[in-house]
Order: C-alpha cells, then structure tokens, then sequence
C-alpha cells in the first residue's frame, strides 16, 4: 500500500468517515504485521492525541474531553469496542484538530516508514481472520486475540485458531456472519452444530446467525475443509459459484476459488451429492468431483493427501503445473510473481514442503531441480528460465 494512501486512510478513519473500499484495505494492512496493529494504537491513543494538540486551545481541550469521558469510560462503566471509542473520541475532538491532525498523521514518520519497509518482507502465513457479525460489527482474529462476544443471541469465542459461533435460539435467519480468510491466513471455524471448517487462504464462508431445524446451509468462496457433525434430519450444504455439496455428516474438502476454472470436491470419509443444475454425482471416500464452468461434472478416484495436506500443516504438489503452485504459495506468503518468461509456467514439479518454511527454502527446492530461478524484489519474485 502506497505510504500517501496509507496516511490518507489512516486520517479518515481517526474521524469515522472511511469508505467501504477504504476499510477493507486497512484491514488487510492490519493484519499483514503486529507492528501495524502498534503504529494504529498509537496514532489513535489518547496520549498521543494529547500529545499532538499540546496547550492549543487548552479550555476547549478540556471542554471536549469531558464530553468524550462521559460518552465513553462513564457510560454505564460498559465495555466499549475500543475502535467505536477511538472513532467517537476523533469526532469530539475534531473541532481541536484541524491543522493538528495533519500533524499527528505526518509525524512520527520515521515510525511509520519503518513499519512499511517490514511489510515489504515476504513472511509466512498465519492463523488471521476477519469476522463480520450479522450486525456490521467487524472483528480481527488472530491466535493472540481473547474474544468472547454474547449479544442478540449469538455468542462468538475465539480460542488461539479457533472461532466458535454459537446461538441460542433454533429458528431459521436470513442474516448472515462473514468470516473472510486475507491472503497469508488461515483459521478454523467450529460452528453451532458442532461442524468444524478450517479455511484456507483467501478465503470466505458465510454462515447463517441459525440454522434453523431442516437444513444447514453455508457458502464458500475460496478453499475449506469441512469436518461435518451428524444430523440425520439437517442435510448439510455448501454452496458454491459452481456447484453445491450435500452431506449429512462426514469429511471432505472443496476448492472454489473464482478465479480458477473449476470447482474441486476431494471426499475423505462418508458421502456427498455434488450438483449442478440437473447434474449430480455421489462420491465415495476417496473420489474428487471436478465442475467447470458449464456444469459439468467429472469423478475420477485420487490420492486425498496432497488435496488435504494443508490443514496439516504440509502444501503437496504432484505433477502440477509451476503457475499453480506459485498461486497457492502466493496466497500463503502474500507476495506478487512475475514470469520473465511465460512458458515456464507450463513446467511441471513434484513437491512436498513444510507450509511454516520460510519462502526462500521453498523456492531453493524447487530451484535444485535445476529448471527455473527466482530473483525477489520486495514482495515480487521473479521467475526465470535456466
């Protein structure tokens, strides 16, 4: 994210009036470093907006804060999410800011410039999740964060890479929470029915606020993992762009990331019904459904590791073409990849890496293979012919 960009955004949300578009991004930067997450406390703390206005206007400064206090520390002694508090605090001490504010968010620059130089190193992934209640309400997940939310009968626990979302009541709701996996994440999502997803890179699942008592029903964009508990009267099923699977408990995996061509499901154990349109396939343990584009439905048997290695741990590739492989490693390490020579990306590899490795010992083993080589610039690798 370019610097200037960053400082705007930043600017536009100490006052609460960043776009959509805008909080997306600063999500994303949140979450590509505990330093970023450091820098926001601190340009939105209220030490350091004291600091920044300094004596300017002191009577009104002291005006302000008390309307601030008695919003928010003194408000019934509540818990408040602590970027409402920050959002309220930036919008009482507006009229305090003015020019100032121009200053808090160009000072400590050489802070700031600091952290970007960090966020152009490629590092590993991690557990890192966002979760957008049905409310609107967002929430940052990441091992370290303690939450335990209990409001309009759903109550959501994150424990290290886990998040719970249990509810209280049984009825069927047409509202929705979003948990959405950035690039560089993962996470696992254990649901009320006691159905377990663990999500992939770049991912998203959406989820209803209850199931309601004849069906479970979820939509995935991305890759997960499903582990579904048994419910003989609720058929569980996932939708998605392509095709929908339906089980009534068991354990598969499906990849449907939109920009690819095909939506994969790999059976583990149990059974599904995989449908499109009016076609529809049963798998076995031990089959994978591929769905294109017009619907239709191929089954062949396969290996299941190498389509299920990710939740433990390993990425494995078998013959696969190198643009594929440099697409998964680039949605685990988040970096960019350009082919000084496009038909390198047709070469097959076998591989079988640690997904905790650091990038430069996956991209040393693939280079003993004495095909490609790869030069880093930032957070771009550069592929070349040898």
């Amino acid at each position: 994210m370019e610097f200037d960009y960053l400082k705007k955004i930043l600017f536009k949300w100490l006052l609460g009036k960043e776009a959509e578009k805008e909080q997306a991004h600063l999500d994303e930067w949140l979450l590509k470093s505990e330093a970023n997450k450091q820098l926001l406390d601190r340009l939105s703390s209220v030490s350091f907006l004291q600091e920044a206005i300094g004596d300017y206007n002191k009577e009104l400064q002291e005006r302000e804060w008390k309307k601030l206090k008695a919003l928010t520390i003194e408000r019934n002694k509540r818990t408040i999410d602590r970027y409402w508090v920050l959002k309220v605090a930036a919008a009482v001490l507006l009229p305090l800011i003015g020019g100032v504010a121009l200053w808090l968010v160009h000072s400590r620059m050489e802070y700031a410039n600091d952290d970007v130089v960090m966020a152009e190193q490629i590092r590993v992934g991690s557990s890192k999740a966002i979760v957008e209640l049905a409310g609107g309400e967002q929430i940052f997940l990441t091992r370290d964060t303690t939450v335990n939310i209990e409001e309009q009968g759903v109550k959501l626990v994150n424990q290290e890479d886990t998040v719970k979302l249990l509810n209280k009541y049984s009825e069927s709701s047409d509202q929705f929470h979003v948990i959405r996996i950035p690039r560089g994440g993962e996470y696992i999502a254990r649901l009320e029915d006691g159905s377990v997803i663990h999500l992939n890179s770049d991912s998203e699942l959406k989820v209803p606020v209850n199931f309601g008592k004849n069906s479970r029903q979820v939509w995935l964009k991305g890759e997960g993992y499903f582990n579904v508990a048994k419910d003989k009267k609720r058929v569980f099923v996932v939708h998605t762009t392509k095709a929908d699977i339906a089980v009534l408990g068991t354990e598969f995996d499906v990849r449907a990331y939109e920009d690819e061509e095909k939506m994969v499901t790999t059976l583990v154990r149990g059974g599904v019904e995989v449908s499109c349109g009016k076609n529809s396939n049963r798998l076995h343990p031990g089959e994978q459904a591929q769905v294109a584009d017009l619907g239709a439905i191929t089954v062949e048997r396969v290996n299941v590791y190498p389509h299920t290695a990710w939740i433990k741990g390993r990425m494995v590739f078998v013959n696969e073409r190198l643009e594929k492989i440099m697409t998964d490693l680039q949605r685990w390490y988040d970096f960019d990849v350009f082919y000084a020579n496009p038909s390198v990306q047709d070469m097959r590899f076998t591989i079988d890496i640690l997904k905790y490795d650091d990038i430069s010992k996956v991209l040393n083993l693939i280079e003993k293979m004495e095909k490609v080589s790869f030069n880093r610039q930032n957070r771009t690798v550069v592929v070349n012919m040898r």
